[in-house]
């Protein structure tokens, strides 16, 4: 679906481009688009949109930034979402050091004792594990502070799959939004 490259130089640059291959992708299509805060990005023929935070946080404060601005850290149902998503960030994150390594809405609060341990997604939908890497969730810890668990939930685009890792560490994260009183713009 979207699958664009490019090097710009600013966020305004980022954004600006973003619309603009929205807007072209749109022009070819139906598809309506929710209206969207600014700032966010809108899914083509749905109520979400969504907003890339480059500013590395840790899963907690990008979960607090998420809510702070009406939505919620990205829950990762279905493929079509995924692929947008996919595609945002790489736009959204170019040049960004953190090998397109993002948080999304995935947690557990129970014990790590072994690796069917119950995950959720933040906005209460059913999470289904169908995107983990080999081997995981394996809660690793080799990177968490003392007896810190894996309990949080990353995206790495390079593969397009789950890590649990230290809710602690710093990554970009994606914010999703759903428009309630949901009226195309288009």
């Amino acid at each position: 679906m979207f699958n664009i490259y490019w090097t710009l130089e600013s966020e305004a640059q980022v954004r600006s481009q973003l619309d603009k291959e929205v807007a072209a992708v749109m022009a070819q299509s139906d598809s309506p688009l929710a209206c969207c805060s600014d700032g966010w990005t809108p899914l083509p023929n749905s109520n979400k949109c969504f907003k890339v935070e480059s500013k590395k946080s840790s899963w907690f404060d990008a979960n607090q930034t998420c809510t702070d601005h009406g939505g919620y850290l990205l829950s990762m149902n279905n493929q079509t979402d995924i692929q947008f998503v996919v595609s945002l960030v790489q736009i959204s994150l170019q040049g960004n050091d953190s090998g397109y390594s993002v948080w999304v809405g995935g947690r557990t609060n129970e014990p790590r004792k072994s690796d069917t341990t119950h995950w959720f997604w933040t906005d209460g939908s059913d999470f289904e594990a169908h995107l983990w890497a080999k081997g995981e969730p394996n809660n690793s810890q080799e990177y968490c502070h003392a007896k810190e668990q894996e309990s949080c939930l990353q995206f790495v685009l390079n593969n397009k799959k789950w890590n649990d890792n230290c809710c602690s560490l710093n990554f970009p994260f994606i914010c999703e939004q759903i428009v309630s009183d949901w009226t195309p713009c288009k």
